[in-house]
């Protein structure tokens, strides 16, 4: 084998596929890339036998062949060297990367033993606007479950229904739920799939620079589904069970609404964690009417305690409730709305975040209170 090609073209899609490997693959192939010519150009592939990645790289081929290489060495190469021609061959069992002043040579596994993702079955297709996947996996998947004790709080539940499109994610102790209007028809009826939220992290660092008036192929079976993006696609396992009933989780209605700056509360809340390490990350908000302030209390026995006040449009009796304070900056580090809202009807019962997310969106995070 052997092709040559730019850097610039190379370079993001090796960073991508780098991404996928496993920190403890079970082979020795799966730390591995593999680099295959296809189409007059190279295919670049892979995995973690949950998760696989694979995408087209235009380039020159000289000699038809494929060899899996070190994935994370061979990307941070790479992306080290300068922007310019690169010639990448395999030669007596080790490939020789080479350009204008720079040449490396990687040990190598036969492409034999890279595992191929199983075929589909029966497969069915929908297409999704980029931005609706991509402006939003980020602001649901934070609520996934990262304890696989129970498999199926680690995804995300995708439901498309003609012209809704819904992902929620919740954890038990938070929940995040995005509902979003497509401008046409899915063609779908009450389709639902669980995605392993570390597969949706990835599509979103695939889509991260994609075209806003693009679309994402979705194909998918009883097991798997697969997202194509132009020539990139990867495929996730789906996740088996029922998904928690999480509606009956957020309150309809409620007793106190506080409105803030999100980017002076987002500070506000980092800055009384600080003395909140070791007290379990527990915050104390209250909003006072009067005083149109909500304020912000976090202390410790062994170090202090501060208090924060920030300016708030309050409606109702107002009222006092506890927080995990990562739950609550979570939330406020992926939204971009000038204000945000928290919804509450007591010390006891589950507050909710809403950020102004804009016309054809509906974004609510739920935090359950830490009782004190």
């Amino acid at each position: 084998m052997k092709f040559s090609c730019l850097k610039s073209n190379l370079n993001p899609i090796v960073q991508l596929a780098s991404k996928i490997i496993s920190t403890r693959p079970t082979l020795p192939v799966l730390n591995n890339v593999l680099l295959k010519t296809d189409r007059g150009g190279v295919l670049v592939s892979s995995t973690n036998l949950e998760l696989s990645m694979s995408a087209f790289v235009g380039a020159k081929v000289e000699t038809e062949g494929g060899i899996t290489v070190p994935a994370k060495l061979l990307a941070e190469f790479i992306n080290s060297i300068p922007d310019e021609k690169i010639s990448l061959e395999f030669k007596d069992s080790r490939l020789e990367v080479t350009g204008a002043n720079y040449s490396a040579a990687f040990n190598t596994i036969d492409m034999d033993e890279f595992p191929e993702p199983p075929a589909m079955k029966g497969e069915d297709k929908v297409l999704i606007p980029v931005p609706v996947l991509r402006d939003n996996i980020l602001q649901v998947a934070l609520a996934a479950a990262a304890d696989e004790s129970r498999p199926v709080i680690t995804g995300v539940l995708m439901v498309i229904d003609g012209k809704k499109f819904t992902l929620a994610a919740a954890d038990g102790y938070r929940l995040a739920e995005q509902k979003v209007t497509l401008s046409e028809d899915s063609g779908k009826s009450n389709l639902r799939l669980i995605v392993p939220a570390r597969g949706l992290h990835e599509l979103h660092r695939l889509l991260f620079d994609a075209g806003e008036k693009d679309f994402v192929e979705v194909s998918f079976d009883e097991n798997q589904a697969l997202f194509k993006y132009k020539d990139i696609q990867l495929t996730s396992r789906l996740l088996a069970g029922q998904f928690p009933d999480y509606q009956q989780i957020i309150p309809k209605k409620f007793a106190s609404t506080v409105t803030v700056e999100r980017a002076e509360f987002s500070q506000a809340v980092k800055t009384a964690a600080i003395f909140a390490k070791d007290s379990a990350s527990v915050i104390f908000l209250s909003a006072d009417p009067a005083k149109k302030t909500l304020e912000l209390k976090a202390s410790t026995s062994q170090v202090g305690e501060n208090n924060i006040s920030v300016a708030a449009e309050i409606t109702g009796p107002g009222g006092s409730i506890a927080f995990n304070a990562r739950y609550v900056s979570d939330m406020l580090a992926v939204t971009t709305s000038a204000k945000v809202s928290l919804n509450i009807n007591d010390a006891l019962s589950p507050g909710v975040l809403i950020p102004d997310t804009g016309a054809g969106s509906l974004y609510t995070y739920v935090i359950m209170p830490i009782r004190t």
